[in-house]
Order: structure tokens, then C-alpha cells, then sequence
């Protein structure tokens, strides 16, 4: 039976040196092989001379307390299990080691089964838990706005060509998306627009030489399908790479986070083979990413990415990816991974949700593995977040601008606002903490969680719930006029204005405010809102700052009073 006995010859190939030589592997004595062999592999093995697969190893650090140490011990570790099969593969000509990797504990293989004595007897290595398929995953992305309701959307931003550079500045401050998530007024309250965070998307490649782009140094790395980096200059065949780019970090209105350290590490034009994505994320690991930004996915339920995600973690980087396309009712790994942040699409203008954006409940019982942390809950929605990406508007590669859709488009909204939480936060924030704060902090758009997960995303209100405190502003400094004089009518006037802009409580000093701070002076005191009432209910303010300016002495500093138009001295502190 030529199918079996291939099949056999992988497995040989694989696991078993042990009975054919007579040793000990991985610690046990060889025997019967009993793990999973995914089914691509099989396949392959009855069809094909050579075979390619990835060997997966006991979990390198995700699950246990050693992943708080980082990169470096999930690769000694790695090394350490993996030790034993490569020995065997660099002895015999009929296997060899594509790349080892460590974020992940495995080994890229491929095998030549016509080299190999498939008669001897099949063992294994006790490390070895699986082999599974170098199977390959797509970017979220649509060319079109194939079911799209745009009626919602910016009409002079409907188009789908692609524009020149210079067109820009001359029809908008920002784009759409980045004005319906908040964006300007989180620079505002945070006071930079990322500075040194840094976010690494993993896509088609980047147009670096574009006039809105800009990498870190050594913020380029390009790998092959095996996952083996590869010498090349920045550059992207297929302009989704440069769009979500532009989207992260790009200037001039179109990207969320434009003073953010960016790294580009390039796939395919199509996506990635599980070795080109783990290889990247590696990379990405090992350069202090605060975010992976990962535009793709594939099957929904892929175990074979939760080491990725829990390692990724561990060492400090939060993973975003996009929730799929496929509409309601559907999910894409590793989005539908339970820590990472998974990001469905609303419209452009971030109204109503894409209506192709996937999403669904998502049970702990369906993933086919035994290796799911505890820590999971049993039940979870994706997508976790929205953000606008529908039409969505940013860099080309050809060195202008073009609209996209997907929520390929959603995903760098979303790690833009990451990277400004990295870069405000008053102390650093766990990928764990980030996520959380994402969606406590979004606008519900009134649809099942199913759809919209949490809600859309609100940069300022994110921002806001991790920026340290500012320094209060008081009244009196905000309103000394260059001379030294203060415009007094100018505070009552914002005061009358915009109420809400004054809380009473705080306290003042000094100069023509004293008239509200300090009426308890007098022998018997009063307060000044209550000596300042007239009998229709309203306040003689000028008649106090009339009593201030004659009588000086009439008012001691330090006194607090409360109400009404007095606020506006009492409290400029939550301006």
C-alpha cells in the first residue's frame, strides 16, 4: 500500500531515529507515535517525494511563569527541546531544518521521502506534540465597497482612485476615521501623538520613500515564505502594506499615531505561510514592538497560533489583528484568539458597522486543544473593538493616497490608539491593560456585541483613562492679561458661556479673585453669594468687584465661598 508506507516514512523521518538506532529520544524510549499529524501533511506525504511541515514542541514559554523573563528564555528553552531533532536532521541527508523558531517552540522541516529506509521501525520524540501544515493565511482587505451603505459616509470621500500626494492638505485636516475616533483630541489631551511608542505591522511592505511615511532605523525587515530574512530595501507590490501604515503612523491627516516609531516587517502580497508571520513577530518581539499590527487572518479556531499570542504577550507586545470580512456569524484566527485585540470595520464616518465586518461568541469548547490557558473565559464575542474601516483613506504605494476597505483598514486605527496609550500612559501598560482599556472606554453604537463587540473605539476617552493628571491652570493665570491687569469680564463671560467648564471647590489666590475667596473676613460672616444676591435671584458681581476695588482690606485671601457665578474664580482648576 504505496499511500500508507509514505506516510509511515514521514513518520519515521519525524519522530523515529529511536528504534531504528537503538537510543533513547527526548528522554523516553521510542515507540509507536501518538500525536496529531494535520491533515495537509498526511496528504502531502501520499502524493508528493518531498515533504514540507512544521514540528511543533512542548510550549516554549507561553503557558508557564518563565514568559514574564521574555524572549530570551523562550529561545533558551526552545534550543534546549528542539536540541535532539535537529542533531538527527543535521546527520541525515533525507530531512533539513528550514528555520528553527522560539516564539513559537518549533521547527520548519522539509523531507525527502525517497532518501530515507521507510522499512525501520517509526519512534518519536517525547517533546514533539504535533506536526502540523506551513499553511497559509490573507490579509482582510476589499478593493471595492461591495455592500456598503456610504450614504453614512463622507460623500467627497466615496471615490475609489487613487489621488497625488499634493491633493491632501487641500481637502482635509484629517481623515474621516481619525475625526469619528477622536483622534486630534487625544493628541490634545495626551500632549504627543505617540512619541516613542512603537508599532510594528506586519503586511505587504511599505512605500518608505513616500512624503507622509517614515521608518525607524533598522525599522525594515523582509522575509521568504520559510521565514528566513531576506536583504532588500523597503518597498510594497501591493500598496496594502503602505495604506495600513499610513493609517498607524503616517503624517500630514491620515495616520493616528504620525510620531510613533514604525517597523514594517514585509510578507506576501497575498499574506503569510505560518513561517513568514512567526519569523515577523519574532522580529517584531525582539524590537520592543508595544504593538504587532496584523491586517490578516485564516480558519477560524487556528490553535496553532495561541503560543504566538500568549508569547507575544508575555514579552510586552500586544497583538491586533482583524476580525475577517466574511460577515455576521464568522471569525478568523488569530483574531478569534481570546488575548488579542480583534478589530471589526464600521463606515467611514464610524456610524454603522461595515455591514461585511465579521463577528461572533466565540466558545472556549471549540478550540481542538488541549493547550488553551485557564485563564480563558468559556465564552467571549469578537470582535472586541470597531473603527472605521470602510472607504478609509491613506498612503499608496505609488507615493499618493487611495481609499480601501476591510478590516484590514480597522486593525491600524486601532493600533495607532495603542501606541498613544503606550506613549501617555503614566506608568507602563500590560497588552492586557491596553486591550482592557480600549473597549471600557468606546462608543456604543447600539448593535449586538456580536457586531460591534464593545463599541467603537475612542481615542480621547482611551487616552484620557490612562494620561496622568495635568496640572491645574488657575483662574488667575489664565486670565492675567500681559500688563499684569486681569480680564475679569472675560472670566465671567467664559463662565456664563460654558458652565460646565468651572466645578466649584478649588481654590485661587490673589489679585481681583480674592472678592469670591475671601468674604468670611468680616466679623460676622457672610457669604459673598449671599451678600451679592439681589432679591430677583441674580448676582451684583460688579457691585463686588466694585467693594474689592475701593476696599481692599474688606477681603482676606484664603476664605472659600460657593455657587453660582463665583465658581468662575473657584474653580478654573478643571479646565
Amino acid at each position: 500500500m504505496p499511500d500508507e508506507i509514505t506516510l509511515r516514512l514521514l513518520l519515521v523521518l519525524i519522530f523515529g531515529f529511536g528504534a531504528c538506532f537503538g537510543i533513547t529520544v527526548g528522554g523516553a524510549a521510542a515507540s509507536e507515535p501518538d500525536l496529531e499529524i494535520g491533515p495537509e501533511v498526511a496528504e502531502e506525504a501520499e502524493t508528493n517525494e518531498t515533504v514540507t511541515a512544521i514540528v511543533r514542541f512542548e510550549a516554549s514559554a507561553a503557558l508557564d511563569t518563565e514568559a514574564k523573563a521574555g524572549p530570551a528564555t523562550m529561545e533558551t528553552r526552545a534550543n534546549d527541546t528542539q536540541a535532539a531533532f535537529v542533531d538527527f536532521a543535521n546527520d541525515h541527508p533525507g530531512i533539513a531544518i528550514e528555520r528553527q523558531f522560539w516564539l513559537v517552540n518549533a521547527v520548519s522541516i522539509t523531507v525527502d521521502t525517497t532518501a530515507i529506509d521507510f522499512e525501520r521501525s517509526v519512534g518519536r520524540f517525547e517533546a514533539v506534540s504535533e506536526v502540523h501544515a506551513d499553511f497559509e493565511v490573507e490579509h482582510h482587505s476589499a478593493s471595492t465597497a461591495d455592500g456598503v451603505d456610504l450614504a453614512a459616509s463622507d460623500p467627497a470621500q466615496s471615490s475609489a482612485a487613487t489621488e497625488p500626494a499634493a491633493q491632501l492638505t487641500s481637502q482635509e485636516a484629517y481623515t474621516t476615521g481619525i475625526e469619528a475616533i477622536a483622534v486630534p483630541e487625544a493628541w490634545e489631551r495626551a500632549g504627543n501623538r505617540g512619541d516613542g511608542a512603537r508599532v510594528a505591522v506586519l503586511d505587504t511592505g511599505v512605500n518608505a520613500s513616500h512624503p507622509d511615511i517614515e521608518l525607524a532605523p533598522n525599522g525594515w525587515a523582509d522575509f521568504d515564505l520559510a521565514g528566513n530574512r531576506i536583504d532588500s530595501e523597503p518597498h510594497d507590490g501591493d500598496g496594502h502594506g503602505t495604506h495600513v501604515s499610513g493609517t498607524v503612523a503616517g503624517d500630514n491627516g491620515i495616520g493616528v499615531a504620525p510620531d510613533a516609531e514604525l517597523f514594517h516587517g514585509r510578507l506576501d502580497d497575498d499574506g503569510a505561510t505560518f513561517s513568514q508571520l512567526t519569523a515577523a513577530m519574532e522580529w517584531a518581539v525582539k524590537h520592543d514592538a508595544d504593538v504587532i499590527s496584523i491586517s490578516l487572518g485564516g480558519d477560524s479556531r487556528t490553535h496553532q497560533y495561541v503560543e504566538h499570542i500568549q508569547n507575544a504577550h508575555a514579552s510586552g507586545s500586544l497583538v491586533v489583528s482583524s476580525a475577517g470580512n466574511n460577515g455576521p456569524g464568522t471569525s478568523t484566527s488569530p483574531a478569534d484568539v481570546y488575548p488579542v485585540l480583534s478589530v471589526g470595520a464600521t463606515s467611514q464616518d464610524g456610524e454603522q458597522i461595515w455591514p461585511e465586518s465579521s463577528g461572533e461568541q466565540v466558545f472556549k469548547s471549540e478550540w481542538d486543544t488541549d493547550e488553551i490557558p485557564s485563564t480563558w473565559p468559556d465564552e467571549y464575542v469578537v470582535p472586541n473593538v470597531v473603527a472605521p474601516g470602510a472607504d478609509v483613506r491613506s498612503a499608496s504605494a505609488d507615493g499618493g493616497y487611495e481609499r480601501k476597505f476591510g478590516t484590514s483598514m480597522a486593525v491600524p486605527h486601532a493600533s495607532g490608539v495603542a501606541a498613544l496609550l503606550a506613549a501617555t500612559a503614566s506608568e507602563e501598560l500590560s497588552p492586557e491593560a491596553t486591550r482592557d482599556v480600549l473597549a471600557e472606554t468606546t462608543d456604543d453604537l447600539g448593535e449586538p456585541a456580536t457586531r460591534q463587540g464593545a463599541g467603537r473605539i475612542n481615542a480621547s476617552a482611551a487616552v484620557d483613562a490612562v494620561a496622568p493628571p495635568t496640572e491645574p491652570e488657575r483662574a488667575e493665570d489664565h486670565y492675567t492679561r500681559d500688563d499684569g491687569s486681569i480680564a475679569v469680564f472675560d472670566a465671567i463671560d467664559d463662565f456664563q458661556n460654558d458652565r460646565g467648564a468651572f466645578a466649584p471647590g478649588s481654590t485661587v489666590e490673589g489679585s481681583i479673585f480674592d472678592v469670591i475667596n475671601a468674604w468670611n473676613s468680616l466679623d460676622d460672616p457672610e457669604t459673598a453669594v449671599e451678600y451679592y444676591t439681589r432679591d430677583d435671584g441674580s448676582i451684583a458681581v460688579f457691585d463686588a468687584i466694585d467693594d474689592f476695588q475701593n476696599d481692599r482690606g474688606a477681603f482676606a485671601p484664603g476664605s472659600t465661598v460657593e455657587g453660582s457665578i463665583f465658581d468662575v474664580i473657584n474653580a478654573f482648576q478643571t479646565s
